[in-house]
C-alpha cells in the first residue's frame, strides 16, 4: 500500500505530529550512532591489521572459541603488547554493546512505524528529503 493511499484510508488518523517528530529525532540519533559505530569499526579493523589479525579471528578469540598463539613458527602476534590487545578487547566489547542497543532502538522504531502504517524505507525517503508527503489532515 502506498503511503499516500494510507492517508486517504485513515491509517494516520490517530498519529500526532509529535509522534512523527519523535520518530524523526530517533532516526537522526540512530544515524549518528551508526556513523560513529562505523568509524569505530574502521579504527579497530586498522588496528587489527597492524597486529596481523582480522575481525573474524578477533571475534573467535573474544568469544573463547580460539586462543591466540605467538610461537616463532606461527608468529601470529609479533610485537603485540598485552595492553594493546586489552584495549582492542575493550573496544570490541563496547562496540558489541552499542550494536545491541542500536538493534533494540531500530526494532522499537520499526514497531512504531508499523503502527503508523509506514515502513523503514518510506521513513528513510521522507527523512532524507527524497520524498515529501503532504501533511495528514483530519477526515
Amino acid at each position: 500500500m502506498c503511503f499516500c493511499e494510507g492517508l486517504g484510508r485513515g491509517v494516520w488518523l490517530s498519529v500526532r505530529l509529535e509522534s512523527i517528530e519523535r520518530l524523526r529525532v530517533d532516526y537522526e540519533r540512530l544515524d549518528r550512532v551508526y556513523e560513529r559505530m562505523l568509524d569505530d569499526i574502521e579504527r579497530i579493523l586498522r588496528a587489527l591489521e597492524r597486529f596481523g589479525m582480522n575481525y573474524e579471528r578477533l571475534h573467535e578469540t573474544m568469544s573463547g572459541n580460539r586462543v591466540p598463539t605467538a610461537t616463532p613458527l606461527q608468529n601470529e602476534w609479533p610485537d603485540v603488547r598485552l595492553e594493546s590487545i586489552e584495549r582492542l578487547r575493550v573496544d570490541y566489547e563496547r562496540l558489541d554493546r552499542v550494536y545491541e542497543r542500536l538493534l533494540d532502538d531500530i526494532e522499537r522504531i520499526l514497531r512504531a512505524l508499523e503502527r503508523f502504517g509506514m515502513n523503514y524505507e518510506r521513513l528513510h525517503e521522507t527523512m532524507s528529503g527524497n520524498h515529501r508527503e503532504s501533511t495528514a489532515t483530519p477526515p
